[in-house]
């Protein structure tokens, strides 16, 4: 009986709402309650998990990628769906909610891939069926493309929007970072 997410949930709302009556009243079972609260609060780490909650919650409004100023963002190749975006997502595979710093496009194969704004190849690695460029771009930027099968410049190259950086599998993955870590592509690809 108790197997079901639905009723231990509505459990753990009943003794929540009776928990905070018993606290709101001064009244002699406040002396039981509170050193238990206390005793889970410490116990379970739960100040904490409430803070990474929180924070959380703070970062789901996530810094974008700037759109404005003297260059435009191009996606980096043409692409059939998105796969998995940018940000919180549940993970059927570990059962548990997951962070993802960018976004996974289904592509055809052997899609040119090109970048989303000039800059220099900074990084080039993985194997020879799977590649991931790396550049970086003015004002503390960089991208990455993973996922590529067949990679057509070196490192130290500097790009431009038209210069075709590879070709894809079945899948490009795609980020885009500042000093800070990982921003919201989304808009690139709307």
């Amino acid at each position: 009986m108790l197997g079901s997410f639905k009723i231990r949930m509505l459990i753990v709302i009943v003794i929540a709402a009776l928990v905070g009556l018993v606290m709101q009243y001064d009244h002699g079972s406040r002396r039981i309650v509170e050193p238990a609260l206390a005793y889970i609060m410490k116990d379970y780490h739960v100040e904490q998990k409430i803070g990474h909650f929180i924070d959380n919650v703070k970062r789901a409004e996530p810094e974008t990628v700037p759109t404005s100023g003297s260059q435009t963002l191009q996606a980096p190749c043409e692409f059939i769906s998105i796969e998995n975006s940018y940000g919180w997502y549940w993970n059927p595979e570990t059962k548990r909610q997951e962070f993802s710093p960018g976004i996974t496009l289904k592509v055809k194969e052997n899609s040119m891939v090109k970048p989303v704004l000039p800059g220099q190849i900074i990084e080039i690695k993985g194997n020879i069926s799977d590649r991931k460029i790396v550049i970086k771009h003015n004002g503390d930027f960089s991208s990455e493309y993973d996922g590529l099968s067949e990679v057509l410049v070196s490192e130290k190259d500097w790009v431009k929007h038209n210069t075709v950086l590879g070709k894809t599998g079945s899948r490009l993955y795609f980020q885009v970072k500042n000093q800070d870590g990982p921003l919201n592509p989304n808009d690139i690809f709307k």
